[in-house]
């Protein structure tokens, strides 16, 4: 005799979920360009942490990816080869994205310009690829953190000092645990949400 299984209504897949990039909208109450920009940030940023989160997980098995490289950064903490693969995702994954005009990263000594974007990317991301890098040969939780300010055409002289202002001129901040479960936390100004893989 061969039982049926019948999920339960707990279990039954939510057709009507709510999508990160759908969240972000409705958060702004706006399908606007800001809107859809901010949407489509968000989405990217989700991308680069499950490409990291991938990464991650197989970080013991897969050969040179552990340890240090030798290098220092701009905090003067040695850098880990996870901490380089990281930065490396977020630069790849903003590059061709049309959103961003520069990226900044306690892994690079200075912004790192997308000459291309900055007609089109109104944007600038701040991040820190892998927080608590350290953590990653002992196999304990580290996080990405990030930031996103509106780009001004002052902006646009390559110089660094802009960066350094008040938390309310960023249009959103939040961060990625990686983990058995990665999570996604942000703020856009109303409330604080998270989104789990």
């Amino acid at each position: 005799m061969v039982e049926s299984y019948q999920p339960s209504s707990e279990q039954t897949l939510d057709r009507d979920c709510t999508t990160l990039s759908r969240h972000v909208l409705q958060q702004l109450q706006s399908f606007g360009p800001e809107a859809q920009d901010l949407s489509a940030l968000m989405s990217r940023i989700a991308l680069a942490g499950k490409l990291i989160a991938r990464h991650l997980s197989r970080a013991g098995l897969v050969a040179d990816t552990l340890g240090f490289t030798g290098k220092t950064n701009v905090q003067g903490e040695d850098v880990k080869k996870m901490d380089v693969f990281a930065n490396d995702v977020f630069i790849s994954v903003f590059k061709q994205s049309g959103l961003v005009c520069r990226l900044a990263s306690e892994e690079m000594d200075t912004p790192y310009y997308i000459p291309e974007n900055c007609p089109i990317g109104r944007y600038t991301l701040l991040y820190d690829p892998i927080d608590g890098s350290s953590n990653v040969d002992i196999n304990l939780n580290v996080g990405s953190i990030f930031a996103i300010r509106r780009q001004t055409n002052d902006d646009l002289d390559q110089s660094a000092s802009d960066l350094l202002t008040h938390g309310r001129d960023q249009l959103a901040a939040g961060y990625i645990l990686y983990g058995p479960t990665t999570v996604l936390v942000y703020s856009i100004g109303s409330g604080v949400h998270s989104f789990y893989s």
